[in-house]
């Protein structure tokens, strides 16, 4: 079976049988990844009873079923968790921080807003807090 670029989904091929197995597959992993909110970045070890749909960042050093995941997605799922590298580029709302995390150089690094490198070149003028919103 063969995977999508950028999400890993998996793709029907033409012959395949059963093919709402691979549909439904794909449409879980959507699920999971689009719009990424995860609880915490900073939990090392799987809570006793989460809930379905529960996403964390696995940090370093963590036990139980997150050992070996650093810096993967965990999340329960259909009664198990489940593990998904991210990608160069993917953002996530971590909960616990109240921010915006990127994935970059195999690492998770908070998210920094380019507005005031814009400003000073010239652009971006709109998002300058002290001249307000042009666009209104």
């Amino acid at each position: 079976m063969s995977n999508t670029a950028h999400l890993n989904l998996p793709v029907i091929a033409a012959a395949q049988s059963q093919k709402h197995i691979t549909h439904n597959e794909a449409l879980a992993l959507i699920d999971l990844v689009v719009q990424l909110s995860v609880i915490s970045n900073s939990v090392g070890e799987p809570p006793a009873d989460p809930t379905t749909g529960a996403r964390y960042i696995v940090p370093a050093g963590a036990s139980g079923a997150f050992a070996g995941y650093e810096n993967q997605i965990a999340a329960f799922d259909a009664g198990a968790w489940r593990f998904i590298a991210p990608g160069t580029g993917w953002c996530a709302w971590v909960e616990s921080a109240g921010g915006m995390q990127v994935y970059s150089d195999g690492a998770w690094g908070a998210l920094v807003c380019c507005c005031r490198t814009w400003h000073r070149s010239g652009h971006g003028r709109a998002c300058h807090p002290a001249r307000g919103n042009r666009f209104k």
